[in-house]
């Protein structure tokens, strides 16, 4: 692993990060559930109720590719569409006007997140990595995807699917990934989880070329923060 945080674990960098973010006075910080691993950064004090419709910080050391680290970077999920959604027990589930997905949507499909990657590459030789994971309204089943992002290009990394995301993963941008996943069959019936974000080693403490809370704010989550929050214009994709 290239870099490693001075840091021991998700909860401590994650209430570092939240200290740092002072033009964003309502962000939390906060387990993903109950005794999680993984924290996050969350633009509204919803917790603990369910924050889909953001564009989230997370800190995750599930998604780590190994052990002793965290995956940092972006989450952003796609919710149902209203006819897909029939119980009412499911109705948190369907995405409002207000969900960041639509213009993370758009924006993925225009080929406008690789101007932010560019610029977290230029600081670090760390790969970005892009996760996605799918499933349909009242089926068991998931997907899923991983990519090694560039610039101006992605890789697939691991299994291809045979499902829904087949012809997403044949994607060679994000641009690509961005209209497949738009394109995917029955699309009002799928949910989305799109992460993008960096691996790091955790060395404990602050430790000389480790990053700290600055350098991994500044670096790669500023960069992302045109995703991070709510839809601004609430208009659907």
């Amino acid at each position: 692993m290239g870099i490693a945080l001075g840091y021991a674990d998700a909860k401590s960098v994650a209430r570092e990060i939240r200290g740092l973010m002072i033009e964003h006075p309502s962000v939390i910080a906060h387990p993903f559930a109950r005794f999680s691993p993984t924290w996050l950064l969350n633009p509204g004090k919803d917790y603990p109720a369910p924050a889909y419709k953001y564009g989230k910080y997370t800190f995750d050391p599930e998604l780590f590719d190994g052990e002793d680290g965290l995956f940092c970077g972006l989450w952003v999920e796609k919710g149902f569409g209203p006819s897909s959604v029939t119980s009412s027990e499911k109705k948190r589930l369907t995405m409002g006007k207000d969900w960041r997905w639509h213009q993370f949507g758009r924006d993925l499909a225009a080929g406008k997140l690789e101007a932010a990657i560019s610029k977290v590459l230029s600081h670090t030789d760390n790969p970005m990595r892009i996760v996605v994971n799918t499933h349909y309204c009242g089926g068991d089943e998931r997907e899923a995807v991983e990519f090694i992002a560039h610039s101006e290009s992605i890789r697939l990394t691991g299994a291809e699917p045979s499902g829904g995301l087949k012809r997403a993963a044949a994607a060679k941008s994000l641009q690509e990934l961005g209209q497949e996943l738009a394109a995917i069959p029955d699309h009002e019936w799928v949910w989305i989880d799109f992460w993008l974000g960096m691996d790091f080693g955790l060395a404990g403490g602050r430790k000389s070329g480790c990053w700290m809370a600055d350098k991994l704010y500044d670096n790669l989550l500023k960069p992302l923060q045109p995703w991070f929050g709510t839809s601004g214009d609430g208009s659907p994709s």
